[in-house]
């Protein structure tokens, strides 16, 4: 720690060097997905998205990481056609995975850029993102040995969306997001080899008592993101004290 810089990061997801601490919970995810999925606990401002970029960046048990930024998506369509992008990129070839995934012609496929092509896909998954989701799981899932970890960041906000835009519609559209997470969480075809870790500054328990979907949440692992100890505490302050070459104090708590 005193040869390291530090930076302090506030409101933005911390990485590399400036990630602090959390080996224990670090280590209690890993070990939790070798059979369950996660929902991750914590207050805000706490961490817990710094701890999922942690996952991403250095994956284990085998797992490719694909990350979603719920709070950006508008509906599940979204959701499913920025999984199908991902799920590409994991390919390093885009348009043939598109080309499996949607019904686009090999002739047109070269002829497109990758953003004409997710507006095509996007326009395609609209009246049933399930299938098209199943569809991108099973093409990527096709390929020998792989093993996907998808990480869920801020699901709350997506399903927050859906409750307050349109009332029974929208209720409608966020428990049927949130059965079909589940679906793959349990499916025979996709549960050995996906595993989800869902997080969100809203909590996910109270979302979902109150569209009445508390049991598609039931079977995920929840696992908390809590302060940092006293002694952890003051490590990090006197870490980011330390790379000031201003400062010359030490904190004690």
């Amino acid at each position: 720690m005193e040869n390291e810089m530090m930076n302090i990061t506030i409101g933005s997801i911390v990485v590399g060097a400036d990630f602090f601490d959390r080996e224990d919970v670090i280590e209690n995810i890993w070990e939790t997905l070798q059979t369950d999925s996660i929902l991750l606990a914590a207050a805000r401002r706490v961490g817990k998205s710094s701890v999922m970029r942690r996952l991403f960046d250095q994956s284990r048990l085998d797992f490719r990481p694909i990350w979603l930024d719920c709070q950006d998506y508008g509906g599940p369509e979204d959701l499913v056609t920025d999984l199908a992008v991902k799920a590409g990129e994991l390919r390093q070839d885009p348009r043939h995975f598109f080309s499996a995934c949607a019904q686009v012609g090999s002739r047109n496929i070269e002829e497109l850029g990758i953003w004409q092509l997710k507006l095509k896909l996007r326009e395609q998954v609209a009246d049933n993102w399930q299938s098209q989701g199943e569809s991108v799981l099973k093409e990527t899932l096709s390929q020998p040995d792989t093993r996907l970890l998808i990480i869920l960041d801020e699901l709350p906000i997506l399903l927050h969306k859906l409750m307050t835009r349109d009332s029974d519609r929208g209720k409608a559209a966020a428990q049927n997001l949130l059965d079909w997470l589940r679906h793959v969480r349990q499916s025979p075809e996709f549960g050995r080899d996906v595993r989800q870790v869902i997080g969100g500054s809203i909590g996910l328990p109270r979302i979902a008592s109150l569209i009445g979907s508390s049991h598609k949440i039931n079977d995920l692992r929840p696992i908390e993101v809590g302060p940092l100890e006293r002694s952890k505490a003051a490590e990090l302050a006197n870490g980011l004290l330390g790379s000031s070459p201003t400062s010359e104090c030490k904190l004690r708590f």
